[in-house]
């Protein structure tokens, strides 16, 4: 009788098991709706660190990308010069104040008169014919995907070239 009590003492150990966890199903869809909840809340709370909102609409005028005459003077400039485009700099400050009739009396608004070395024209003009030479510009995708694959990895920066000389 010995033999049939441990008999009975292991099935009652394996029917409890299969009791508990046949009698309470909603126990493992609740840890299901635990483990959802959660990565629902990582996910909310990695989103919310990484991604942001590149185009808000309530306090910024969205310009076309192609709209040159919204961009920086410095923009324009580097734009030139890393084109090494022919064209003379656009106007500062000071360039606009001597627009005027005092203005025009002074030796640096003789000096900016169109034909002379140094030039200028208005912002306008100079975007213009940046817009130009962004439209008339061919693109290699061969030249341009790596770059960009290289940025994306290296994190904007330039690409560099090290050789190591045998010394």
């Amino acid at each position: 009788m010995a033999r049939g009590s441990n008999s009975e003492s292991e099935s009652n150990r394996s029917t409890a098991g299969t009791a508990t966890k046949d009698h309470n199903p909603s126990s493992t869809s609740q840890n299901k709706q635990r483990l959802t909840s959660s990565q629902q809340q990582y996910l909310n709370n990695l989103t919310a660190t990484h991604v942001t909102n590149n185009h808000p609409t309530e306090n910024r005028n969205v310009y076309h990308p192609l709209d040159f005459q919204h961009d920086s003077d410095e923009f324009l400039r580097n734009y030139k010069d890393h084109y090494n485009l022919s064209l003379p700099d656009n106007m500062t400050v000071s360039g606009y104040l001597l627009g005027s009739q005092l203005g025009s009396k002074t030796y640096s608004f003789k000096r900016n008169k169109v034909g002379k070395p140094d030039a200028r024209i208005l912002k306008s003009q100079l975007a213009e014919e940046i817009k130009d030479h962004f439209n008339n510009m061919q693109l290699k995708e061969v030249d341009i995907i790596p770059q960009f694959i290289y940025k994306i990895k290296n994190k904007d920066k330039k690409f560099k070239m090290e050789f190591n000389t045998g010394s």
